[in-house]
């Protein structure tokens, strides 16, 4: 039943149907066809009790599983002897899933697909049954499959049963209810034997070692680890061991002493003969460390020490194996494994870019400004007893060629509140072309709000409104979670805190107060020096944002104008020539001072699209944080890159490369690396 309308979904999602959009003719009448026979689900009987009792002789579970090109599909029943011998057979669960359209998959791999859903089935079944010890079969009628996951029995019955299952699932209500083949009693009536896998070297070579059956034994598992040991040395050391049956020991392996024991193994001599170690620790077993069965044992030796480091690893190995050049082998194990990397993942870096022409170029002072929220500061509603607490923030501006500074307080974080801020940074400090800010909320919604703004300004504004709606203000967003790409207010920031924290510390100021505050913190940062104004040893001042703002720092001591019979024209070309040499000396002095990279100094490998990477959270350990695939890059003006797009599993989002962290291997991530 389920097939049907699982089937029917998506065939609506392929065809991208809307929910108010009628549906295909061919799709509405298979529709009415499913619903009519609905009510023949009532005729369906599958019995409750499943002959469980104590005095049961034997209990299994089988489970069944088949594919089509459509679907596929898996099935448990229990097969109860009773004490009185007779078999009792009775459907306890099924489940079905569509085959994936977007990329079509071999008929092949989804019945491969069906047996990891009946051995999921199984395994959930013996857990909600409370029976660990029950004895379970999982049966598949693909030749294909079988040698894939190389089973050792197969029954001749069960390709006709799951054939049948198969043309059953197809049909509808009316054909599943009249067919008897849907619970395969005859066929568990049978008596068959089945057995266990065994040691799979030792079963593969029965003419040797004859036919084993039952669980596994300690000396099948030694047996088999010596012949594993013993192919494997034939593959690292052929000619060594001819060479040491004639009693000729290999230039290259003369400091070990090997020799070849009882058993056909070689080992190392060494000098540990008296030693009280075990044997294997005395004579340690001779092995390679480019070959597969080595990476196998340092996989084994680091889940076993779990996760332990390069000396422990070498320590625990050498225990029983002595390998060449184990170093680079527990290092790239190290390396490749998730569990380790996530506890000390290393965000990703590139070399600093080149400054923004605003940054490097003559303008206005803040033309070009960047602006951001910080806070929240108590403040106080009334200077009275008993006055309210509430919480303010500071918007700051700065300018960024002259890094002038310009502080306003605000009452929240609301888009009018931002916008409100801007309006009385505007009207002292003058339109600005451009603004930069990061992605909060708040700045979106003002730059959305300020767009709508200078749109109806030419209908309803004055002479002031028409200029800003003439010459609008650009709102520029650097990428999401990417506070180092707006430095220069995230320092002005932690510059005007440095203040505050030491002048008001635990006090609780008005809002009149705290705007006087921050007026007198914002002229002492706009005084900072930015270089030397002059190069005599005798001039101690300096060159300052404020030189840009009013001429002069603004904690400079006023001086007397003595010349009253200079004309207004003259004082004009005389300030002209003040900024002019101000800028001059911007130009020749401050920015060659930038010229520098105080880090990030060096290339390095660029992200690409399907890397798949560690999403960095500070607000999580590193071990939670979450996986994510590259679907975009963004590069910038020098090709290097420096934000991503990625997909992760509650959608896409756009990061910049220092909040993730590229896993070892992003061609093939090796499950059994994720211990």
């Amino acid at each position: 039943m389920h097939y049907h309308g699982k089937i029917m979904m998506q065939r609506l999602w392929e065809l991208g149907c809307d929910w108010d959009e009628p549906v295909p003719a061919t799709l509405k009448n298979e529709w009415e066809a499913f619903q009519r026979e609905l009510p023949l689900i009532e005729k369906l009987r599958i019995p409750r009790w499943i002959h469980m009792s104590p005095t049961n002789k034997a209990i299994e579970l089988h489970g069944f599983c088949d594919a089509s090109m459509k679907a596929y599909g898996a099935a448990v029943y229990v097969r109860v002897l009773d004490s009185e011998g007779k078999i009792h057979t009775n459907l306890l669960l099924a489940k079905t899933k569509v085959a994936p359209s977007q990329r079509p998959i071999t008929l092949p791999r989804l019945e491969l697909c069906g047996a990891v859903l009946v051995a999921q089935l199984l395994q959930y079944t013996k857990e909600v049954l409370g029976m660990p010890d029950i004895k379970m079969y999982a049966w598949t009628d693909s030749t294909i499959a079988l040698a894939w996951i190389r089973p050792l029995t197969f029954p001749p019955v069960y390709r006709k049963f799951n054939g049948l299952l198969v043309s059953i699932a197809g049909h509808m209500l009316q054909r599943i209810i009249t067919q008897p083949m849907w619970c395969p009693e005859v066929y568990f009536h049978r008596k068959f034997k089945g057995w266990t896998i065994g040691g799979l070297v030792l079963k593969c070579r029965p003419k040797l070692y004859g036919i084993i059956t039952g669980p596994l034994q300690a000396w099948e598992l030694d047996l088999a680890h010596l012949l594993i040991i013993k192919a494997a040395q034939k593959e690292m050391f052929k000619n060594e061991i001819e060479q040491i049956k004639q009693k000729q020991i290999p230039k290259h392996l003369r400091a070990l002493n090997p020799f070849i024991d009882v058993d056909g193994i070689l080992r190392v001599g060494g000098l540990l003969e008296n030693s009280l170690l075990l044997y294997n620790a005395q004579h340690p077993i001779l092995l390679q460390n480019n070959h597969h069965l080595t990476r196998l044992v340092v996989r084994d030796a680091h889940k076993n020490t779990f996760h332990g480091g390069m000396q422990q690893m070498i320590s625990f190995i050498r225990q029983k194996y002595w390998i060449g050049q184990i170093r680079p082998s527990v290092k790239h194990q190290l390396h490749r494994c998730i569990s380790c990397y996530r506890q000390k993942a290393a965000e990703m870096q590139q070399l600093m870019g080149n400054l923004p022409s605003a940054r490097v170029r003559m303008s206005r002072p803040f033309s070009h400004t960047g602006v951001d929220y910080a806070g929240p500061i108590e403040i106080k509603s009334w200077k009275a007893r008993g006055a309210k607490i509430l919480k303010g923030y500071f918007a700051i501006f700065i300018c960024l060629a002259t890094k002038a500074i310009h502080l306003e307080v605000v009452s929240d974080l609301t888009t009018q509140a931002s916008l409100a801020a801007f309006r009385r940074f505007s009207a002292r400090r003058g339109n600005c072309s451009h603004i930069y800010s990061d992605c909060g909320t708040n700045f979106v919604g003002a730059n959305n709000e300020l767009a709508k703004m200078l749109k109806e300004a030419k209908h309803d504004w004055k002479q002031i409104a028409e200029t800003i709606a003439n010459h609008g203000t650009n709102w520029h967003f650097i990428p999401p979670a990417s506070p180092h790409f707006g430095g220069l207010w995230e320092a002005g920031v932690k510059s005007v805190k440095y203040h505050l924290k030491r002048v008001v510390g635990t006090e609780r100021l008005t809002f009149e107060e705290l705007a006087t505050l921050l007026a007198q913190i914002e002229a002492c940062l706009n005084s900072r020096p930015l270089c030397p104004l002059s190069e005599s040893l005798d001039d101690l001042n300096a060159f300052t944002p404020a030189h840009f703002l009013v001429g002069e720092s603004l904690h400079a001591i006023p001086q007397a104008n003595i010349r009253n019979d200079v004309t207004h024209l003259d004082r004009w070309k005389r300030i002209q020539k003040i900024t002019e040499e101000f800028w001059q000396k911007w130009n020749s002095e401050y920015l060659s001072r930038l010229q520098q990279r105080p880090k990030w100094t060096q290339v390095k490998e660029m992200p690409k699209i399907g890397d798949l990477v560690l999403l960095k959270d500070e607000r999580l350990p590193s071990t939670f944080w979450n996986l994510a695939r590259i679907e975009g890059t963004h590069c910038g003006s020098d090709g290097l890159v420096r934000v991503v797009t990625v997909k992760t599993k509650s959608g896409q989002i756009k990061r910049p490369i220092a909040k993730i962290c590229m896993l070892p291997s992003n061609k093939i991530i090796d499950q059994a690396a994720i211990i």
